[in-house]
């Protein structure tokens, strides 16, 4: 004879629960591991850009996310055989038009060496190095690595076992 308070299962009981907890365990798998990628890599994804700019806007360093992703962009069209030098450069002049001089409509948090160092470059010669603007990315990089980078991904977790729980039926 059973008692009142035995719990019994199914096999397809059984099986949402293991299903259920595979899809939590790639959850918060997927998030630790965007912890392990440098910051600048996970923004090419265009799933985890928008996020993070969304998330970014509430701490006013939406411009430091916008220069990260145009800086990785750009260093991309250096692999580009078809892409000029010129083009190189009218873009990473348009990058420091908005990002860099001073007063421009999205400028970034950086070091006034290093900003001079890039407007020096950009205003002579020809061609740009690819390295033109990695001492701002360090610093804009390192700013948001150790400030609003790990609580977006906090954040993110947590938005995550709590979609869990809704989608579950819970609260």
């Amino acid at each position: 004879m059973r008692s009142a308070n035995t719990c019994r299962f199914d096999r397809w009981t059984a099986l949402q629960l293991i299903i259920a907890l595979k899809e939590r365990y790639e959850r918060a798998h997927a998030v630790r591991h965007l912890d392990r990628v440098p910051l600048e890599q996970a923004l090419i994804s265009d799933e985890t850009f928008q996020a993070f700019l969304e998330f970014s806007e509430r701490f006013f360093v939406v411009e430091s996310v916008r220069f990260i992703r145009s800086v990785t962009m750009w260093k991309q069209g250096f692999s580009d055989a078809r892409k000029s030098s010129a083009f190189r450069r009218a873009r990473a002049k348009a990058i420091a038009r908005a990002h860099v001089y001073h007063n421009a409509a999205l400028e970034i948090n950086i070091s006034d060496a290093v900003r001079e160092a890039i407007i020096a470059e950009l205003s002579v010669g020809d061609s740009v190095p690819p390295d033109l603007f990695d001492a701002a990315m360090r610093e804009v990089v390192s700013m948001l690595r150790f400030t609003i980078w790990l609580d977006f991904l906090r954040y993110r977790a947590l938005n995550r076992r709590t979609n869990v729980v809704v989608a579950e039926g819970g609260v």
